[in-house]
């Protein structure tokens, strides 16, 4: 199955210049084949974090940007076969496609760099809605949130994605009862994902106790090594669980660094498995 390169990019909102602080509302996605062309604009429907992000917020402004987001992106069944506005999508077959059509957004509303992934024609659509679940987070209900399992499988596909698997090996560092305590492991680095998003915190709590206990068991193996601990959010919600992993590990030992699952994927993106 031929290879397909998947583009996009990431619609930030940036209501004050002076503060410089920006909130995910949209992402871009463009990929084209021998068969077909896509592109789509996908829009935040959880208005609620932008409404309190932006003290001065106005729906009717954002609704008629989101509508012209559409509107220049979503190239859809009418333009595919009635020929219409033809114009505005003349380059859909054209790897620069997105970069010509978001480059012009820089106040407000911008766009990040283009990133890309190669799939295939039969993993596309799930690829586009895992990327979306991962930079538009809070957009969906708590309960559809990104579990553990789904943080290690999209690092695991990125990786894949990236050609990068062949710097793994098989973690050798376990529990009581010889399950493995980390998901990856390349060089002096392990790699562990972690959901902080349960439906019970007594779950939550469990889970960081078991952690810290198999970190604290496995100490002396893990000594001087680096360890990933890839979270499926921006932690700033959840400060004071990460103070508590931190505060409850002895960084002497080993370096432990908490990141986000998107700001992870960017740095495979950039950097590979550094």
């Amino acid at each position: 199955m031929s290879k397909i390169k998947l583009n996009y990019a990431i619609c930030q909102y940036t209501p004050d210049p002076l503060r410089a602080e920006t909130i995910n509302v949209g992402m871009v996605f463009h990929y084209w084949d021998n068969k077909d062309a896509f592109s789509e604009f996908r829009r935040i429907r959880n208005r609620s974090r932008l409404a309190s992000f932006d003290d001065e917020y106005d729906k009717e402004y954002i609704d008629m940007m989101f509508d012209s987001f559409s509107y220049d992106f979503d190239y859809n069944l009418i333009h595919r076969f009635e020929n219409v506005m033809v114009d505005e999508f003349k380059g859909i077959k054209d790897d620069n496609f997105l970069y010509s059509k978001t480059k012009y957004y820089v106040n407000e509303f911008s766009f990040t760099n283009i990133r890309s992934i190669y799939t295939t024609s039969k993993d596309v659509n799930e690829d586009i809605n895992d990327l979306q679940s991962t930079y538009l987070y809070y957009d969906k209900a708590k309960n559809e949130r990104i579990s553990t399992d789904k943080v290690r499988k999209l690092v695991s596909k990125h990786i894949i994605k990236y050609g990068l698997s062949k710097k793994l090996k098989e973690p050798k560092v376990s529990d009581m009862f010889n399950n493995k305590i980390f998901d990856f492991e390349y060089d002096d680095t392990y790699i562990k994902a972690f959901s902080l998003d349960y439906k019970r915190q007594s779950d939550l709590h469990k889970n960081i106790k078991i952690l810290l206990h198999d970190l604290h068991q496995n100490q002396e193996i893990l000594s001087n090594k680096n360890l990933k601990m890839i979270i499926d959010k921006s932690y700033s919600d959840d400060n004071k669980y990460i103070e508590i992993i931190n505060n409850s590990i002895d960084n002497k030992s080993f370096h432990l660094e908490i990141e986000p699952l998107n700001e992870y994927l960017e740095e495979i993106t950039s950097k590979g498995l550094s």
